[in-house]
């Protein structure tokens, strides 16, 4: 269960899709944007499970080796962005990965708990807006 929110193929479909790191970056949090709001039943089990899980020896390992899964795939996915679009972070891939991640698992339950305030369209401008955040600006656009 907690396995396929590791799944992050259509962000990296995005990435190939898109023509500029904008585009991509819109792209990536749609996705993430829907997953999170369309699939309500897996969010809360997912949280749950994990909720409990962390408070039982085996299965809190279990649950940690899929959460690390889970980072890996992110930072792969803010690797890929880098290196396909040249886009700059201002704090390595790792950290990136896991605000996003940490994010993207407050926003389900936010979305949980108030799916009018936090609908789709906010979890997108939330992630692009965190993104956008870490985002380097170009060197000729830096100030001395």
């Amino acid at each position: 269960m907690l396995g396929d929110r590791a799944d992050h193929r259509f962000a990296s479909t995005a990435l190939e899709r898109s023509a500029t790191p904008e585009d991509a970056v819109v792209a990536i949090a749609r996705g993430i944007a829907l997953h999170v709001t369309e699939d309500t039943q897996r969010g809360r089990l997912a949280l749950e499970f994990a909720a409990h899980a962390t408070r039982h020896g085996p299965t809190a390992a279990a649950v940690t080796r899929t959460r690390r899964a889970q980072r890996e795939t992110v930072t792969a996915l803010v690797t890929e962005l880098t290196e396909r679009h040249g886009v700059r972070f201002t704090a390595g891939p790792e950290t990136v990965a896991l605000t996003l991640h940490c994010l993207t698992n407050g926003l389900s339950m936010e979305h949980l708990a108030d799916p009018e305030a936090v609908d789709a369209r906010a979890v997108e401008d939330t992630l692009i807006t965190a993104l956008a955040g870490f985002t380097a600006r170009p060197r000729h656009e830096e100030t001395p």
